[in-house]
């Protein structure tokens, strides 16, 4: 797995897990949280289009933006009680959710 683009911005993060791209980690930075995506062919295309107001459902935008803070809350809880491993015993549930879900979709 190779991290294709990293973000601050939670909105754009959320936007891109609405568009199907992998939030692969989770890493509290100072006061920031820095959202890294795994590498695809469509991860550059949908950074732009989030800045060129591209659309989504807002229902699924809504869903992707509470995954993403949940996330980003189990990010931080371990990092307050493993503050060298940001989100390692995370990314194995998440990876396990992430291939349930697409199971589930027949993807």
């Amino acid at each position: 797995m190779e991290i294709g683009y990293k973000t601050t911005y939670l909105l754009l993060a959320s936007f891109l897990v609405t568009r199907n791209e992998y939030l692969a980690e989770i890493v509290p930075a100072d006061r920031r949280v820095v959202f890294g995506f795994e590498d695809s062919p469509t991860l550059k295309h949908n950074v732009t289009s989030f800045f060129r107001n591209g659309d989504v459902g807002i229902t699924d935008f809504v869903a992707a933006f509470r995954n993403v803070k949940d996330q980003l809350r189990q990010a931080l809880e371990n990092e307050r009680n493993h503050p060298r491993d940001s989100y390692g015993e995370n990314q194995q549930a998440q990876d396990s959710q992430r291939d349930n879900s697409q199971n589930a979709a027949g993807g």
